[in-house]
């Protein structure tokens, strides 16, 4: 049975959902002296004309009812740009590795505008998820009463979901000269309860040092920590670990390990 790691980890991101992954305007990318990623929820940013990306997950437990560990894998491109008219990010979401790999996923379609220009530019996001599902991405699973005080399993379709988010890079000065940070805010229609109710997520990410940064994210009903790796000779790789409902709130905690790589995108 597949479960998507994608929305486990946010969830995206980086990717996520892409959520494993954080990308920013071109220039920013390409002069940062330092790692910056905000693991665990979707960004108001999409990848830069002609960057495409794969991405890897692994976590430790299945979200919701069940148990076992498994992956997902997700593949994108950027399009348009997001500074001076829309940036636009395509990308398909295998979400699930233990039977046959491909029988199950959807597609996303996130757009993204920067609606200030400064020092801080903000960039506002939008996002279509699971788009065309197939597979076991199309149902998720659920527990209600049974009678006589017993409790069984129940397979509900899913919906097509939505986000929106608002995204601002800026910086703070430290004894270690300017440290980048990365903070969003937003809301979509399938954030708590395992991805089938409306909520709210925000973040921060912190870029440490060139190579590592740090992030710390709530999403609907649980906190997301995650720390981010990016190997000095290879800048378009990424290695990430997040612990995902930290306090195990809702009794799903889990870690998630993620490898990101941008193509045409290293530096």
């Amino acid at each position: 049975m597949g479960f998507d790691i994608q929305k486990s980890l946010a969830v995206p991101a980086c990717a996520a959902a892409l959520w494993t992954a954080t990308f920013m305007s071109p220039a920013q990318a390409q002069d940062a002296p330092r790692h910056l990623t905000l693991l665990g929820i979707p960004s108001g940013t999409v990848a830069p004309m002609g960057t495409g990306f794969v991405t890897l997950d692994y976590a430790t437990e299945r979200p919701g009812p069940g148990s076992g560990a498994d992956a997902s894998l997700s593949f994108g491109v950027g399009f348009g740009n997001a500074e001076e008219t829309i940036g636009v990010q395509l990308s398909s979401v295998i979400t699930s590795t233990t039977n046959s790999l491909g029988d199950s996923g959807y597609f996303d379609l996130r757009f993204s505008r920067r609606i200030v220009d400064s020092e801080s530019p903000v960039y506002l996001g939008f996002g279509v998820s699971r788009i065309g599902a197939w597979g076991d991405a199309r149902r998720y699973t659920t527990i209600v009463s049974g009678g006589g005080g017993g409790a069984v399993t129940r397979q509900l379709n899913r919906d097509v979901s939505l986000d929106a988010t608002l995204s601002i890079f800026t910086q703070v000065q430290t004894g270690r000269g300017p440290m980048p940070l990365m903070m969003s805010v937003g809301g979509g229609t399938d954030i708590r309860k395992n991805g089938t109710e409306p909520g709210v997520y925000a973040g921060i990410g912190a870029g440490l040092s060139r190579d590592f940064a740090a992030s710390a994210a709530w999403y609907g009903d649980h906190a997301i920590l995650g720390v981010s790796y990016r190997p000095a000779n290879l800048p378009a790789m990424s290695l990430n670990v997040a612990l995902v409902d930290v306090a195990n709130k809702t009794g799903d905690r889990r870690a998630v390990f993620s490898v990101n790589y941008l193509l045409n995108g290293g530096r």
